[in-house]
């Protein structure tokens, strides 16, 4: 367990509506941060480390930070030369490492450990990338449930690829390519050759062009054997689906967020898709087995509404606001990818999200217990 009442970096809050009680980050790495994109953990798994973004406006792109929990040894750095893109980071198993895109231009990955040192971890065979110019390279990066290799997806300007990284040769090999944009890469946690890719709207870089997505969810494998929907029958914008978000629980079903209606999983085994949480709502996570579900709604109306952060007790449908009314961040949200992103820590027991309830841009960590006796 965190000993928040002996690191000196934590404030209590108390949301004014619901009397849910976080843990902010009150001493930061940057003035600006922002936990991690919801399908990578922020809290390293021995919940030592707690890894951020940290950007410094004007400038567009976002570096590291990391704040050390041992209530023994604690300190907050930051690292303004692991400079990224996108929502690359990756907080490898033993927690004291960040694998992070280097350089997208030539396909680089490096790893920055809690002291700072840098290193070139795996980049492209430049025999492949030749005189192309990659525009993109890794959307966020996973591992495979076995260790043995990384997923990513990148993109030579009209058309992308998907490479799989060797962890111990630290060989790329491509297993796909395709016209358009495919995004969003995860590794199942349970299946080692399993894996998730979204198609994404996108503008062509020619002809300006703004096309849309037709089937959003794709199940992949490294053997490349398999390349299909998740939901058949759909066609974003042209029926009722609004799927957008997804990721991975912990037990290997595939849950996926729909705008209009909510929260849905899905059992590879038999295809039968689940309704887990109906009402509007933007970014989902849930616990391992799929109990406990937080989600944000809606940062994309944040020039409307204030944002809410929502837990939901799956035994009981009964929900709670963690943050009932984060007023809008400072900066343009879609420069940075500005969102809440809750997502749960990979034992269940906090979850950790971006917060504006101080008037500031700031990282949250919430217990769950109080969540759960909140909503029996």
């Amino acid at each position: 367990m965190i000993e928040f009442e002996k690191l000196p970096f934590f404030e209590e809050y108390f949301d004014e509506k619901t009397g849910v009680k976080s843990y902010i980050l009150t001493k930061k790495p940057a003035e600006f941060i922002q936990s991690f994109y919801f399908t990578n953990q922020s809290l390293s798994r021995d919940q030592k480390y707690l890894w951020t973004y940290c950007f410094y406006p004007p400038l567009r792109h976002r570096c590291l930070g990391v704040v050390c929990l041992d209530a023994e040894n604690p300190f907050v750095k930051v690292f303004k030369e692991a400079v990224f893109w996108d929502a690359t980071p990756l907080v490898a198993p033993e927690g004291d490492k960040v694998y992070f895109v280097g350089s997208e231009r030539i396909g680089q990955i490096c790893t920055i450990d809690t002291d700072g040192n840098i290193e070139e971890f795996a980049v492209l065979d430049s025999s492949y990338v030749g005189e192309k110019k990659i525009t993109r390279f890794g959307t966020h990066l996973t591992l495979s449930a076995d260790g043995k290799y990384m997923l990513v997806d990148a993109m030579f300007t009209t058309y992308g690829f998907i490479a799989l990284l060797d962890m111990e040769t630290r060989k790329f090999s491509i297993i796909n390519e395709y016209q358009g944009l495919y995004n969003h890469g995860q590794f199942s946690p349970v299946h080692p050759k399993l894996f998730l890719i979204d198609q994404d709207s996108w503008c062509d870089p020619i002809t300006g062009k703004y096309i849309a997505f037709k089937n959003r969810i794709w199940l992949h494998d490294t053997d490349a054997t398999r390349f299909e929907p998740i939901v058949q029958r759909s066609w974003f914008g042209h029926d009722e689906t609004k799927f957008c978000h997804d990721f991975w629980s912990g037990n290997g079903k595939v849950c996926t967020v729909d705008f209009r209606r909510g929260v849905f999983e899905m059992d590879l085994e038999n295809r039968e898709l689940i309704h887990v949480w109906n009402e509007p709502l933007c970014h989902a996570h849930c616990n391992a087995d799929g109990s406990l579900w937080v989600a944000d709604q809606s940062p994309y109306a944040w020039d409307k509404v204030p944002c809410r952060v929502i837990f939901f007790n799956r035994a009981s449908k009964k929900t709670i606001d963690i943050f009932s009314a984060m007023p809008k961040p400072t900066y343009p949200r879609a420069y940075w990818h500005i969102d809440p992103h809750p997502q749960f820590t990979e034992d269940g027991k906090y979850i950790v999200s971006t917060t504006t309830v101080r008037g500031t841009l700031d990282v949250a960590i919430t217990p769950v217990d109080q969540l759960v006796d909140m909503t029996r």
